[in-house]
Order: structure tokens, then sequence, then C-alpha cells
């Protein structure tokens, strides 16, 4: 997680160094903001639908919707970038870096022969909070539906990827329907939920070849596919899957496992694997699957893996969250050091939560952290654990000269709160002091610790309490 920070570090120096280009403030459509683009630059794009094929032509620049600078989801499902079936929506194959970055958009609507959604090739950009749906790959052997990764290191951020399609000549032709990824270095796919995918023939959801991946918190459901890996399929590949839920997958043919592995040996943690078709979840040659304290229908031939109805929310509303009672709470892998497992769920909630109430704090199995319900509060709506530190979004944020930071403890603590510039550089502390259990609020008034005036800007406050520490983002405005 410390790594994507960084990336976004980059991003967020490159956006305040370089030129702005509003979209359609300065330029009518996207493509035209990044022909006037360069290195550094950042294409801002206000809502609507933009019917529009872009590419990036090799510029290492930042293409967002207005989530890039409020955060506020409504901005990606309420900025789309529609292909009108007219190639890839967005082509990303000309060396680009980590610093290029497409955030906040619906990715829609695009018909390829590879990479329908999004085409990364030579590149290796962050894409985040994005949705990426009802795209088609349809040829004699299409790849990638809605997104397509060769010869990259791309990180896959918190994005949706679903309904999108590979279609073959036949039932031999076709695979990764939501995502594939051909020949790259280490690609992370981390909080992304795909679901909905298909392909004719195999590798519904996710299709790897020759390729290094992460796949960490993802929630991978309902994709189908002609024969095996209706979920995740991989081929001479070194895959690392972490906390994820793969659920409700099917083949047509009905025999074939949701997760299958040629010449491959994935190594499998604190993820479940229920309600998929076929004889197995997990199958393959050539490799050996290692897999730990997970749940999967069936069992596994591994002392850490259980095989208990892991007690979804309500798999009919497609929520693959946990109840209370279920058996995947406080369940997984006790040391979870080396996993790369994120602060936080797609949903928010803290990835550490002491779920069941025992005093110990242990990641639950699956893609979601199960939350401890308050009396009267739905479940939906909570979005932190209330026996845990917490760190509070500023407010106002953007601000002018002064805002309010807030933040909760859950017990008697030395709490520090540390402002950092996007380069790291501690700018002040605001507080640094033994407190005891409750709600606080502190203030910066846009000083450094030698009471200078800081710019205008991103800068990150940090807070460490206990065994915690968080991280959160705020924009300090002229």
């Amino acid at each position: 997680m410390k790594k994507i920070l960084f990336l976004l570090c980059i991003i967020y120096t490159a956006q305040l160094n370089g030129t702005i280009h509003n979209v359609p403030g300065d330029y009518s459509t996207i493509s035209d903001a990044i022909n006037a683009s360069v290195n550094g630059d950042t294409v801002l794009v206000q809502p609507g639908t933009y019917y529009e094929n872009i590419d990036y032509s090799g510029k290492n620049i930042v293409i967002g919707s207005l989530f890039l600078t409020t955060e506020d989801t409504s901005m990606i499902s309420g900025t789309i970038i529609d292909g009108s079936a007219n190639g890839s929506v967005v082509t990303i194959k000309n060396n680009e870096d980590s610093t290029a970055a497409l955030i906040g958009f619906t990715i829609r609507n695009g018909k390829a022969d590879y990479g329908a959604g999004v085409y990364i090739e030579n590149a290796s950009p962050l894409i985040s909070n994005c949705i990426i749906r009802n795209n088609l790959v349809e040829r004699s052997n299409p790849i990638g539906g809605g997104i397509l990764l060769q010869n990259s290191r791309s990180i896959i951020y918190k994005c949706e990827i679903m309904y999108n399609t590979a279609t073959g000549m036949d039932v031999n032709n076709g695979w990764g329907g939501g995502i594939a990824a051909i020949n790259t270095g280490e690609v992370r796919i981390i909080n992304c939920r795909i679901h909905h995918n298909t392909t004719t023939s195999i590798l519904g959801g996710i299709g790897l070849s020759g390729a290094k991946v992460k796949i960490i918190g993802c929630e991978i459901t309902n994709n189908s596919c002609y024969s095996s890996g209706s979920a995740v399929g991989l081929q001479d590949s070194d895959v690392l899957l972490v906390n994820c839920t793969i659920a409700m997958n099917k083949s047509t043919l009905n025999t074939r496992s949701s997760l299958y592995f040629i010449r491959s040996s994935p190594k499998i943690y604190n993820s479940i694997f229920w309600y998929n078709g076929g004889t197995k979840n997990i199958d393959g040659w050539g490799g050996v699957a290692e897999v730990y304290y997970s749940n999967i229908e069936g069992g596994f031939d591994t002392l850490s893996v259980m095989d208990s109805e892991p007690m979804f929310a309500d798999t009919s509303a497609e929520d693959f969250r946990l109840l209370a009672a279920s058996p995947c709470i406080d369940a997984g892998n006790p040391d979870t050091s080396g996993l790369d497992l994120p602060t936080n769920d797609f949903y928010g909630n803290l990835r550490l939560c002491d779920g069941n109430k025992d005093g110990s704090t242990v990641v639950d199995i699956g893609a979601y952290e199960y939350v401890p319900q308050p009396t009267g509060v739905e479940h939906k709506k909570v979005t932190k654990c209330p026996e845990s530190f917490y760190l509070m979004q500023n407010y106002p944020n953007p601000f002018n000269s002064t805002t309010i930071i807030s933040y909760y403890l859950p017990e008697t603590a030395n709490v520090k709160i540390t402002i950092y510039n996007v380069l790291g550089k501690k700018i002040c502390t605001i507080v640094d002091d033994k407190k005891e259990k409750g709600y606080y609020s502190a203030v910066w008034n846009g000083l450094d610790d030698l009471s200078r005036k800081v710019s205008s800007g991103i800068y990150f406050y940090q807070l460490k309490a206990g065994n915690t520490v968080t991280d959160k983002k705020m924009i300090l405005s002229e």
C-alpha cells in the first residue's frame, strides 16, 4: 500500500507542477486536451458523456474526472468516455510510465480485437476508481474485453470491471472477459470488483499468460465462460491471490474449475471459493496450488482451509459481505506481513478489525472485512470499525487557510498527527500528546513548523496512535 501512496504522490506532484487542461472549458474533447499536453500535465474532465476514443500517445499525464480533486464518487458514474464501438476506448501503449494515470471515469462501449475498454501495452499506468463496463472484443481469438495488459507493470486499483465480453469464432477462442494480462512484470489488481464478464471459450473473469500478478482484496463473482477458469485462469504465470471472494462463477460445461492453472503454482491466502459451478473450485496441471486460511466449498487438502457456509449478506442482491455469524470473521492468516494488504477494503472498512470482539485483531477471510453493527445502523452504511483507531477526512476539503482534522481513539494512546507534502517531506506536527479514549479534533492553519505559510497544493496528514499508522489526503487552495 505504501507503493500505491508513493505513486499517487508522484501523480499529484505532476498535477501541481504541470499545466491543468480543463475539458470542456479549455478544450471541447479529451483528445484535444491530450494533444496539447506534455509530460506532467493533468487533463481534468467535467461530468458528462464524451464520445471518443483516446490515446495517451506516449505522454506521462494524468487524465481524471473531478473525482481526482473532490473524491466525490458520483463523478465516476457521471463522467463517461463512450467508445461508440469504434476501437479501444482508452489506449496506453507507448512507454508511458507509472506517473501516467486514468482516474475516476466510466469507460464503456469499446469494441476491438484486443483490450476493448482499456488497452495497455509497453506501458505501466495507474488505473484507479474507474468503472469499465459493456466493452466487447470480437475476432477469431479475442483477448481482454475490459482491460488488456501486455509488457506492463500497472496497478488496477478500486475499479469495477463488469459486463465485458470476449467473443470468438467458436468455443475454442476468446479469453479474459474482464481482464487479460500477457507477458507482464508485476501487475497488481487491488480492491476491485470483477463481475458479470463472459467469454465464449475460457477464463471468464481474469485470464493470465506469462504474467506475474497480485490479486488482492477483490470480489470476482458471476463471471462465465464455456469451459475452464470461469473466475480466474493462468498459464505459465506467477500469481498471489489474497483476501478475495470468488463466488457464483459458472462454465457452460459445468465440470470445470472456477480457478484453473497450467504450468503454474498459484498461492492463495484468506479467500472464499463458494457457489461456483464445476466439480472442483481449484484445479489444474503442471503445478501445485498452495492454499492457506481459506474457505473452499468441497474443501482442499490443507489443514488451515475450512469448508463451511460463508454466510454472505445477500447473494440475491449480490452482496458478498459477511453476516455476523460467518465463520470467516477473524479467521484469516494471523500474520499478514508480505501480503500487501491495503488499509481498507473496497467499501472503506478497515481491513484489520476485531470483528468477533474477542480482543484479538485478525484479518477476515474474503474480500470484505466484517464490521460489528451498531444498533439501528444499516449494514451498507457502516464504513469503519467502531472499536479501532480512526482518522476522518478533514473538513472543509479543499480548504483555504484553516481545516479541521478529527480522529477517534478506542483506548488511551500516544497520538501524533503530522502533515507532509507530496514529496514526503514533513511540514509540521499538529498533535503530539497522550490522550484518553474518545473523539478529538485538531486544527491546521496552513503553516509549517516555523510558522511560515505553505503554498497551495495537495498534502497528506498522518495519524500515529497505538500500533496504527494511517494517512489521508487534503487540498489547500488559494
